[in-house]
């Protein structure tokens, strides 16, 4: 379905699913910017450092790989520095279709996943 909508548009989809209940909407719309605004490959959009908004509503939780994350966690007592690639942002995985039979994805270097072809 995916395919047949890519080649009647002649342009690229992208398919973005996750393995976490919490943050989904964020993590998608994050994975999917990253594809099709910032023209990353998947693998890299899935993999770019993440921060949310924590329950109570004030307090960002951000990676430490985010950039500029150490000096916001100091500056700002509302900011949680959380290890890269920590587990609590959430796995994503991404799909391009790019027209027939041209394919793209990636895995979230959080998870054990991985992406493999098979014809």
């Amino acid at each position: 379905m995916l395919e047949q909508r890519a080649r009647a548009r002649a342009q690229a989809r992208v398919a973005v699913g996750h393995q976490t209940l919490q943050r989904l909407q964020r993590l998608d719309r994050h994975a999917a910017v990253g594809v099709s605004e910032l023209r990353l490959e998947p693998a890299e959009a899935v993999a770019r450092p993440r921060m949310a908004i924590l329950p109570d509503g004030v307090t960002v939780a951000m990676e430490a790989d985010f950039p500029n994350a150490a000096q916001l966690s100091r500056s700002d007592r509302h900011v949680r520095l959380m290890p890269a690639r920590h587990p609590s942002f959430g796995h994503a995985h991404a799909l391009v279709i790019d027209g027939p039979g041209k394919w793209r994805a990636g895995a979230d270097p959080r998870s054990d996943g991985s992406v493999e072809y098979v014809n």
